[in-house]
């Protein structure tokens, strides 16, 4: 159909009389969409729908995984709980962590970390509210606020939170003469606070040239 066709309407006349019980008059109007029977195709990016538990590719080592039940769905999970406020105690190496909604079973933590060091948690002081915990190593120098890792992501720590500083000492540094201008010495740094991974530290060094 290539064209608008005109309207039209049943008339009663004279001499062609419309009869019957309840006549009911309809007219219709056809447009056409094309001049082809067929509709124009939707773009499958311009489709969108709304999933709770959007299904997502799993894989393991560049090989494909299967899914408990074959689905392999991602949740989007609000944080629970923040913290609040955190001590911490340099002669005990002790982070004590104030919040709300803490995880109060150790199974539901996964790690907590501050200044760089995996920080142990007492068990007997775990609460909604608290949780303290002993750092296994000593902590970095610069400025942090405590990790707390949970079984539903990190939770966060709120915007008025201050973190804390560690301070550095350099005890020496050797050669600390003689040094070539091209470059290529090594230089031994000693002394406290000092990163253990260089990888997770940004590093700055700077020579007085006396």
């Amino acid at each position: 159909m290539n064209e608008k066709p005109g309207q039209f309407e049943f008339v009663s006349g004279n001499t062609t009389v419309a009869t019957g019980d309840n006549i009911t008059y309809y007219s219709n109007v056809t447009v056409p969409y094309s001049t082809n029977l067929f509709y124009e195709g939707i773009p499958f990016e311009m489709l969108r729908t709304y999933e709770r538990n959007p299904q997502v590719l799993v894989s393991v080592d560049n090989l494909p995984a299967v899914c408990h039940n074959l689905t392999c769905d991602l949740s989007y999970i609000l944080p629970e709980g923040n913290i609040t406020a955190f001590t911490y105690t340099e002669s005990t190496k002790k982070v004590v962590v104030t919040g709300v909604g803490l995880p109060s079973d150790i199974t539901n933590i996964t790690s907590v970390e501050f200044a760089q060091s995996l920080c142990t948690v007492d068990t007997s002081t775990l609460s909604a509210t608290n949780l303290e915990c002993t750092l296994d190593q000593e902590p970095v120098c610069g400025s942090y606020t405590p990790i707390l890792l949970s079984s539903l992501g990190i939770i966060p720590n709120l915007s008025d939170v201050p973190a804390i500083t560690i301070q550095c000492t350099i005890a020496s540094v050797t050669p600390s003469t003689g040094l070539n201008l091209l470059g290529g010495d090594n230089i031994t740094i000693t002394g406290t606070k000092l990163p253990h991974i260089l990888k997770k530290s940004n590093v700055t060094l700077k020579f007085s040239d006396t």
